[in-house]
């Protein structure tokens, strides 16, 4: 169809220079990570780079969150999200940008300090879809909100930012997209309609237990044995039930994205968040001939890294991809 063939043209056409956005994620991202609540240093990154380009840029929303807005007419208001924050590792991957960051974390203890959920990449490449669309703007109306959120990792930062007045600050977006790297083959995009998440409920069981006299011990209730009697079948319900089903990797395709509205969605406001493959595909291809792809580092891990490329230019390309599926693009580009 001309309106998707107009979109990958503009991609084609403005892609920014990986080369220069590889650099920012190694010197400047990953080589400098920072702890929740603490990412003073990534949100100067961020926001200067923004401020470069033309955005207008508010800081400290929440704690440590950024926005940008690059207003360009009337059209859908489409928000693209990143993280800012590390974890409390040390950095094991030898690598000659790897982090030598020490922080004093929330529980006062000093610890070290890693990028090992990938949140540089999610931010390199957000800021190279930052730098393609304002690039790219004259071709497109809408309007760009690119958000960085801290404090992601403690599960606070979203609610944070909400309860100071996000949507006070910024339009209210037309629909939210975001992406995650996961340990997957690298160039790949894995998407599929509905929830796909780790968990979807958190339930709390209390199990009280009853004290009693020596004498009288049959009058006692031991929780422990409670406890091990209720998780035992559920251990069994849990192996047995598919409970998250897997994802379908797929190429970076704008059916892809609109796939994964489901139809008559009751959110508030319309999310796409998918995952991006980060492992060197040769890596993923030689594990995976020998049955060996639970043996690659996992997410949360001294060792865990992405291979910048093919990485940051799919991220790049599924990100800009989603954004201009929304934005109103002008016909015949």
């Amino acid at each position: 169809m001309q309106w998707s063939h107009d979109r990958r043209k503009i991609i084609g056409r403005f892609f920014p220079d990986l080369d220069e956005h590889a650099a920012i994620y190694k010197d400047l991202l990953h080589h400098h990570p920072e702890l929740p609540c603490q990412e003073q240093r990534t949100t100067s990154v961020v926001a200067s780079r923004l401020k470069t380009l033309g955005f207008s840029v508010q800081r400290h929303i929440g704690g440590h969150g950024v926005v940008g807005l690059l207003p360009n007419g009337p059209g859908a208001k489409v928000l693209l999200r990143s993280e800012l924050d590390a974890l409390p590792i040390i950095e094991a991957t030898g690598l000659p940008y790897a982090s030598k960051v020490e922080q004093v974390d929330a529980d006062v203890i000093k610890k070290g300090a890693m990028h090992a959920c990938a949140h540089d990449m999610h931010m390199a490449c957000l800021l190279s879809v930052a730098a393609l669309l304002h690039s790219a703007r004259a071709l497109w109306s809408g309007t760009l909100i690119v958000l960085f959120q801290p404090n992601e990792e403690r599960l606070l930062g979203a609610k944070a930012m909400i309860e100071d007045n996000l949507f006070g600050k910024i339009p209210l977006s037309t629909v939210c997209l975001a992406q995650h790297c996961v340990p997957t083959k690298s160039g790949t995009v894995a998407v599929k309609p509905g929830r796909v998440l780790g968990f979807l409920d958190s339930l709390a069981v209390w199990v009280y237990g009853r004290g009693a006299h020596g004498a009288t011990p049959q009058l006692a209730i031991d929780p422990t044995v409670l406890v091990a009697s209720i998780l035992t079948p559920l251990q069994t319900v849990e192996r047995a039930a598919e409970v998250v089903q897997e994802m379908t990797p797929d190429i970076v395709a704008d059916d892809s994205v609109l796939l994964a509205l489901p139809p008559g969605n009751k959110e508030p406001i319309p999310y796409v968040y998918w995952n991006i493959g980060v492992t060197d595909p040769e890596t993923w291809d030689r594990a995976n001939r020998v049955g060996k792809l639970w043996d690659l580092a996992p997410t949360h891990s001294a060792t865990y890294t992405p291979v910048i490329e093919p990485t940051l230019r799919t991220g790049v390309g599924a990100l800009a991809l989603s954004a201009l599926t929304f934005l109103h693009v002008n016909s015949g580009t």
